[in-house]
């Protein structure tokens, strides 16, 4: 993420799992709005305790075009605070973090976040 910092707007969201329902439906919806997202400087950024070689399966079954990190150690999710408590795994969770590297806007929900075209 350095290499987009005060470059571009992050949308970093934390999710439970590669490959289930809610979280694919998320992914999808990021990956078919990336268009607009892209034209107002904002770079999606997902991260999850999956390892490297899940995230590689689920970005080809669904064709995602933007990252995923693979927080294995649970370190990212610890700093944000998105950990749950009694699982290896990040609440639903997504920043917006601006270019002087401050998050804007939080949203904490654990629906799968849909991004309706404008």
């Amino acid at each position: 993420m350095a290499d987009v910092a005060g470059k571009k707007i992050v949308l970093l969201y934390f999710y439970p799992k590669d490959d289930t329902p809610g979280c694919t439906k998320e992914a999808c919806s990021f990956r078919d709005n990336i268009g607009d997202l892209k034209k107002d400087n904002i770079e999606v950024v997902g991260v999850s305790f999956d390892s490297p070689e899940s995230h590689q399966k689920f970005i080809s079954k669904y064709t995602l075009n933007f990252p995923l990190l693979a927080d294995t150690d649970g370190k990212i999710a610890d700093a944000y605070g998105v950990k749950m408590a009694d699982r290896n795994m990040a609440r639903r969770v997504s920043f917006l973090i601006g270019l002087d590297g401050k998050i804007a806007h939080v949203t904490d929900n654990q629906n799968p976040i849909r991004i309706s075209p404008r």
